[in-house]
């Protein structure tokens, strides 16, 4: 069977790739939603220079489903049903996605009640109301670590978050 991954650039669709790797089911192909105008990975705001890095060093190829902001769910079932009908996608049998949910890791997390004791009242706890978004840019899973710097902040359609730039 050919398998796909859901690429965001973050943690979990990097755990994911090492667990479906460890266990012989490695994906042929990356997929993931750039926002038109933007020319960034979709709510996680890595630009498309480092998404490309970041295939190149994983020697996977990437398909990417173009969306306008905002994207109505309507466009976004459309544009992804196109992506799925045509080649690479088309030769696909899965998708597999790294929505991980770790609970040994959460449980630490819950545990660690000094490090929230000493966050201030403003700050949400959980990060963006529950999720952190973040960019892998070394490990076991790449061939050769990707150089970069942070940039300036960014804020954007009610989130802000700081930019990630090639070094």
């Amino acid at each position: 069977m050919r398998l796909a991954l859901a690429w965001s650039g973050g943690k979990d669709s990097a755990l994911a790739l090492h667990a479906l790797r460890t266990a012989g089911r490695a994906p042929s192909v990356l997929l993931t939603t750039v926002t038109e105008g933007v020319e960034r990975i979709s709510i996680h705001g890595v630009r498309r220079e480092l998404l490309h890095a970041q295939a190149a060093a994983l020697g996977l190829p990437v398909v990417e489903v173009r969306i306008p902001p905002p994207c109505p769910n309507e466009v976004y079932e459309q544009r992804m049903a196109e992506a799925l009908a045509a080649p690479p996608l088309d030769a696909v049998d899965e998708i597999a996605f790294g929505d991980l949910f770790l609970e040994d890791v959460r449980a630490y997390r819950e545990d660690d009640a000094q490090l929230l004791a000493d966050l201030p009242a403003t700050v949400d706890r959980c990060g963006e109301n529950g999720a952190f978004h973040t960019f892998v840019h070394a490990g076991p899973i790449f061939e050769a670590p990707i150089a970069v710097t942070t940039g300036g902040l960014v804020e954007r359609d009610g989130f802000a978050y700081r930019d990630i730039v090639p070094a």
